[in-house]
């Protein structure tokens, strides 16, 4: 985060994984430490298995959690981000400009009205429009777009 390489919200989610994974593997350290009486190597093996475990249930949790609020729409007390429109960072990495502006005044335009002549009551042909819905999903840590084209 000191490098601008990740946001602040990026390294909020990865201290709250590590911490979760640290004291799933912390407390599994104590169960095989008392299980098994050889102090070092029950302290190892508790320490590996509360690590998978700590991360698999942190990961999964994490998933259905966003996936839940990908399909309603919550945003639980502002701690997922329902934006619907993408990050300037996102912009830049697909490769699309932005402009960025303060202010746009417009002059005022007088324009004078314009009556037509005759008007041709034509009955013209249907054109349908193709248009496609694209699904919500999950932008980044704690973000969700949601687009339509």
């Amino acid at each position: 985060m000191a490098k601008n390489q990740i946001t602040k919200a990026e390294f909020a989610d990865v201290c709250m994984r590590d911490l979760f994974v640290t004291t799933c593997s912390l407390a599994m350290c104590g169960v095989t430490q008392g299980v098994i009486q050889v102090p070092i190597v029950g302290y190892l093996i508790g320490s590996f298995i509360g690590s998978v475990a700590g991360s698999f249930i942190y990961n999964t949790s994490y998933k259905s959690y966003m996936s839940f609020c990908c399909e309603t729409g919550l945003t639980f007390f502002g701690i997922v981000d329902q934006n619907y429109e993408l990050p300037k960072e996102v912009l830049e990495k697909i490769g699309i400009k932005t402009l960025e502006y303060k202010t746009i005044k417009p002059t005022q335009l007088n324009i004078k009205t314009v009556q037509p002549k005759q008007i041709n009551n034509k009955t013209l042909p249907l054109k349908t429009l193709d248009i496609t819905f694209i699904r919500r999903g999950v932008l980044g840590i704690n973000a969700v777009p949601h687009i339509t084209v």
